[in-house]
């Protein structure tokens, strides 16, 4: 045999045994709080109007870990809230108030990026943009 299919050879070896090894050790077990969205179906999630729903029924019920999960970036000064502290989940919540009651009605795709138009609590027509991260809608430019 040449030298480059016998070095070739032992890395694919080396490598096989280290997935082996690996499939053996337990997995380190991921806590329900870590992901928020996990308890969403995944189909779902590609849909900007369903995430967006999602989002202010969070909000409606002061639900601040998911609604923050649905959004790209927290604003600046509801950054430094702790959300495992139930009086900065009331602030973070009251911050987002506008959106608690609103209803998608449609939403517009465009290149990772959408807009949904939904009615809020008044009956008002507003609009939010939304972006797509790993498979999730989420809300940006708050």
């Amino acid at each position: 045999m040449r030298p480059n299919v016998i070095a070739l050879a032992s890395i694919l070896a080396l490598l096989c045994c280290a997935q082996m090894f690996a499939a053996d050790t337990p997995k380190k077990e991921e806590k329900k709080d870590d992901n928020p969205l996990a308890k969403f179906d995944e189909e779902k999630l590609i849909d900007p109007g369903y995430c967006f729903n999602e989002f202010a029924k969070a909000v409606a019920s002061k639900d601040a870990k998911v609604a923050a999960a649905f959004l790209i970036e927290i604003p600046k000064h509801l950054q430094k809230l702790d959300l495992k502290k139930p009086a900065d989940q009331e602030t973070f919540i009251k911050a987002l108030a506008k959106f608690s009651g609103a209803q998608a009605d449609s939403s517009q795709k465009m290149h990772g990026m959408a807009e949904v138009k939904y009615t809020d609590k008044d009956g008002k027509a507003q609009s939010q943009r939304m972006e797509l991260r790993a498979g999730v809608w989420k809300i940006t430019g708050l």
